[in-house]
């Protein structure tokens, strides 16, 4: 087949299979390194920040202890659900690797989406700009599972070498 033959209706050459999903994994493995670390910095998070005190309506130091407490024990749950994802979403990026399990593509998403997409949605709802990271990271997870979604199936063990 000729070099022109090749390309699809846009007159590109498009991605082979392999390339689509090693960047596929590699996204989802990064957007879960994110899931972790900001589980961990949510997790160490030791007293309230400035942004926290003014979005609650407070100066520097002047919440209430039990208010405090309430905001940093929800903060620390959030810490622990980022890291258990983040770390779920690694060992389903190294299943569909070592076994070309694409049935699991959904999880992926899904976790992605209820974990990064809802706080950043919530966030950006609270009018706190900053939310536009955790979407950031969730887009990443999607872009991977699109790229790995839009590769055929293969055998088990054809993305080993991925």
């Amino acid at each position: 087949m000729d070099e022109l033959a090749k390309r699809d209706a846009n007159g590109t050459t498009p991605a082979p299979p392999k390339l689509k999903v090693r960047i596929g994994l590699r996204l989802i493995q990064l957007s879960a390194t994110l899931h972790v670390l900001g589980g961990v910095n949510d997790l160490l998070m030791q007293r309230l920040q400035p942004f926290h005190e003014a979005f609650l309506g407070y100066s520097s130091g002047a919440v209430p202890s039990a208010s405090a407490r309430l905001v940093l024990a929800l903060l620390h749950a959030l810490g622990a659900a980022l890291i258990g994802g983040g770390v779920t979403m690694w060992w389903l990026a190294g299943l569909m690797r070592r076994e070309a399990r694409q049935d699991v593509l959904w999880l992926v998403a899904v976790l992605s989406l209820c974990l990064e997409g809802s706080v950043g949605a919530r966030m950006l709802q609270l009018g706190l700009v900053f939310g536009y990271i955790p979407l950031g990271i969730c887009l990443m997870a999607l872009l991977g599972v699109a790229c790995v979604a839009a590769t055929p199936p293969a055998a088990p063990g054809a993305h080993a070498d991925v």
